[in-house]
């Protein structure tokens, strides 16, 4: 009649990965009987080829654990049922993040807001198919992180959403201060980050940021001073954008490769197939091509050109690539620009570029942004 009970690890993960109320759903799983060790995929289906990154094995184990910690967790045998844990009330006032939030590309313990809904929402997930459950599993796991907040919490800015503005066109631009010659090192912080969407996602959680400069090896200048972005120069390979707002509510746009001067593709600079976008012709501007996206609940993205033609993305796995154009614009819609991670080698030679001169050509001379 002695009753004993048998522990086994969940999944072999680095100290301090979990969180505490996943590493609560594991011991409350390894009590009700053990676990075998989970095997998540690395994309799940409903991601999206852009959107997997190379961390999303240990997301997948993760959220198996988050997802016991919302669901019913098995007794341990009728004469001892298995207290619940406390419910984790979120903030008042605090929505589920949802794709047109800034939160969505928020980090929360390594990954995105929007990357860990779309794994609890997807195939493997607590809730498959249903983002809105996932939503809030995943804001009562981070609040104040993975929410859209309104209200009183946390404080907002009066009426005012951001989004990036190319600055002198943007592309092949170094960005400066009041003047061309107006560089210090004080005025930015630097950033090891893969893409300039991961630049530019990094400069909205930082309050003080004014606008960024991003260069195709991958060296990314968070701007601070004070007073702004104000001039920029010549700098093949590089992108200056600074930081503007709008009227809260309307979803946000970010450039692709700077935006201007550039054409959509898919996953490649060659990738473009007419079955990725819906086509408009006659649009006056680029504002009304971007309404007719906003009109379009799949739409990841617009190209418009000066001659009228607006092309309204649909592409599943989003804008993953431009091509030079005179004359067009490429944006993709903010939500479809999740922040991917570098892989090791990436990051190393981010390292290496960092530690050498600013400028990506090997010439010891220079500045490059």
């Amino acid at each position: 009649g002695e009753s004993r009970v048998c522990l086994r690890p969940v999944a072999q993960m680095p100290a301090g990965s979990l969180s505490r109320r996943a590493a609560q759903a594991a011991l409350a799983l390894a009590v009700a009987g053990g676990v075998a060790a989970a095997s998540a995929p690395v994309c799940g289906a409903a991601s999206g080829s852009r959107r997997c990154a190379a961390g999303n094995v240990e997301l997948g184990r993760e959220h198996l654990l988050l997802q016991l910690a919302g669901t019913a967790t098995a007794a341990v045998g009728a004469a001892a049922p298995m207290a619940q844990p406390p419910p984790r009330l979120s903030p008042p006032m605090e929505s589920p993040c949802e794709r047109s939030c800034l939160c969505w590309n928020r980090y929360a313990g390594g990954h995105t807001c929007g990357a860990r809904i779309e794994w609890v929402s997807g195939p493997s997930g607590a809730h498959p198919g249903h983002q809105s459950l996932a939503s809030g599993l995943v804001r009562d796991e981070f609040p104040g992180i993975c929410s859209c907040s309104a209200g009183i919490w946390p404080p907002a800015p009066a009426a005012a959403a951001e989004f990036f503005e190319p600055v002198d066109g943007g592309l092949g631009r170094a960005c400066r201060g009041d003047e061309e010659d107006d560089d210090r090192d004080s005025y930015y912080q630097l950033a090891e980050v893969a893409t300039m969407e991961d630049c530019q996602v990094r400069c909205l959680e930082m309050p003080s940021c004014s606008g960024i400069e991003w260069a195709a090896y991958g060296r990314c200048e968070l701007w601070t001073r004070e007073g702004g972005i104000s001039a920029s120069i010549p700098m093949p390979d590089y992108t200056c954008l600074r930081v503007r707002s709008m009227e809260r509510g309307l979803p946000e746009f970010l450039p692709a490769d700077g935006g201007s001067g550039r054409a959509c593709r898919g996953a490649n600079p060659g990738d473009d197939m007419a079955e990725y976008y819906s086509l408009l012709v006659g649009v006056t501007s680029l504002e009304d091509c971007q309404s007719s996206c906003r009109a379009e609940p799949a739409c990841v993205g617009v190209e418009f050109g000066e001659d009228g033609r607006c092309e309204v993305w649909t592409r599943p796995g989003g804008i993953g690539a431009t091509e030079h154009s005179d004359g067009y614009t490429c944006l993709r819609r903010l939500g479809w620009s999740t922040p991917r991670l570098a892989s090791p080698a990436r990051a190393e030679a981010m390292a290496a570029s960092e530690r050498g001169p600013r400028s990506p050509a090997p010439a010891p001379a220079a500045s490059g942004g």
